[in-house]
């Protein structure tokens, strides 16, 4: 496993043209354990922080966020899914000095279809989809913006992962950005009206089960 990670950074040294990479996440929490090899590198000057991409289990990530050795948490959360953020990971990881980067901040896309397109099993999303776009609209800002805004307002999230299609996106994602967090009004008005939503409309990977 070692030869392999190795194999693997410097690879990603090669095409993008770096000494030493920013961060190296594993992708998935079992990998946590190869973290030593991670180190190994680091200590040769490869890479400066190590870290580990978590799925929607909060009590995995909270384990993660306490590790020593761990520097950068990547994990999914959004306005309709907030379970890292009810069990206090994004805090912890504060406390720790670990970065969050936050993805499915749209909830793959679910924040931003139409309504109509929203499938049958996921219909649960629609009232509280409607009572977000009325707290958006009464602040003057689109739903995505508001999702994106929300995160950033959460303390520990270090940064977002966003996906996009068009360089239109990447500038229209910037200027959101660059409008900062929403503010606290905002913020404990989007809490006050998002239930907790069942596990399987929230989770994307159990959409097809």
């Amino acid at each position: 496993a070692a030869r392999a990670i190795e194999e693997s950074v410097a690879e990603s040294r090669r095409r993008l043209g770096v000494e030493c990479l920013p961060v190296v996440l594993f992708h998935r929490a079992a990998d946590a354990v190869h973290l030593p090899a991670l180190d190994d590198l680091k200590r040769r000057g490869w890479l400066r922080h190590a870290g580990v991409s978590c799925d929607h289990r909060p009590g995995l990530a909270m384990g993660l966020a306490k590790q020593s050795g761990i520097s950068a948490l990547q994990l999914p959360a959004n306005l309709l899914d907030r379970r890292h953020q009810q069990c206090g990971v994004f805090g912890v990881a504060a406390e720790n000095d670990t970065a969050v980067f936050v993805r499915s901040v749209l909830l793959q896309g679910l924040l931003q279809m139409p309504e109509s397109g929203v499938p049958a099993a996921l219909r649960e999303v629609v009232p509280v989809r409607r009572q977000l776009m009325a707290i958006a609209e009464a602040a003057g800002v689109t739903l995505g913006e508001l999702a994106i805004r929300y995160m950033l307002a959460q303390r520990g999230v270090t940064s977002l992962v966003i996906g996009v299609e068009t360089v239109a996106q990447v500038r229209d994602n910037l200027a959101t950005v660059q409008r900062g967090p929403l503010d606290g009004q905002l913020v404990e008005a989007v809490d006050a009206v998002v239930p907790n939503l069942p596990e399987r409309v929230v989770t994307p990977s159990m959409w097809n089960e």
